[in-house]
């Protein structure tokens, strides 16, 4: 089918029919693959998506949807995306996303096809990740702010100036707001902003330390002003985040 994958209809169609996609799939480590059913769970991954969600194997993932995996604000935006390929039918294609993982946070190319059953109806969605920065069409005015980027993802928790990421470019600070705006669609503050507050979410996740020295740790220098931001960009705020993550 068009714009689509065809797959039989039926309860186990979708993941009988994925497993001969997930074999194709699984000796490439930068190609991550997944398959959900319509209400969002994971049918079938291959092996770079199940270590890239911190898990050993695919059986890891199954059985759960991408709320026990990210925040809510993330899964539900992943969601929303899956909800308009069942609903219109239609892929979703070329969305970037700034992706917290076990390994790092990434900016991704993420792909979304419906998967259709024998009557036509959409019985479930397919996708594939792609780290942005390997795609092969990506733009060049990534590939200039690179440098910055790695500047950012290496010292957020400093206080690291625009301009200072816009020199690494080689980019004036107007230049080089309005090309990072144009890529992601957050201003160069949100990103480390962005980066501060993953790097909490994953201390609060994986160490008991309190909230106001994670907060510090991270960059921030008032606790108050860390929970409002965490809660903005989190949906929740801190101590809820680590109760429903425990």
């Amino acid at each position: 089918m068009e714009n689509g994958i065809l797959f039989p209809a039926g309860s186990q169609e979708v993941r009988e029919n994925a497993e001969i996609l997930g074999q194709l799939f699984d000796r490439l480590s930068q190609i991550f693959l997944f398959v959900k059913d319509l209400k969002g769970i994971f049918v079938r991954v291959n092996q770079a998506t199940a270590e890239l969600h911190g898990c050993p194997n695919e059986e890891g993932m199954l059985g759960k949807t991408d709320h026990d995996f990210h925040s809510k604000i993330l899964a539900d935006g992943y969601r929303n995306g899956d909800d308009q390929v069942i609903t219109s039918g239609k892929p979703l294609l070329n969305e970037i996303w700034l992706v917290p993982t076990v390994v790092a946070v990434r900016w991704y190319r993420c792909d979304k096809l419906p998967i259709f059953g024998q009557e036509g109806e959409v019985i479930g969605v397919g996708g594939v990740l792609l780290p942005y920065d390997e795609t092969a069409d990506v733009p060049p005015e990534y590939r200039r702010i690179q440098p910055a980027l790695t500047i950012a993802n290496e010292r957020f928790r400093e206080s690291v100036s625009v301009s200072e990421l816009a020199s690494a470019s080689g980019y004036s600070v107007n230049q080089f707001s309005r090309n990072f705006q144009f890529l992601f669609h957050m201003t160069p503050a949100q990103y480390i902003r962005r980066l501060r507050v993953y790097e909490a979410a994953r201390l609060l996740r994986n160490t008991s330390k309190p909230v106001g020295e994670i907060a510090l740790e991270v960059g921030f220098y008032d606790a108050s002003a860390f929970t409002k931001v965490f809660r903005k960009d989190m949906g929740e705020p801190p101590l809820q985040f680590r109760k429903n993550w425990t």
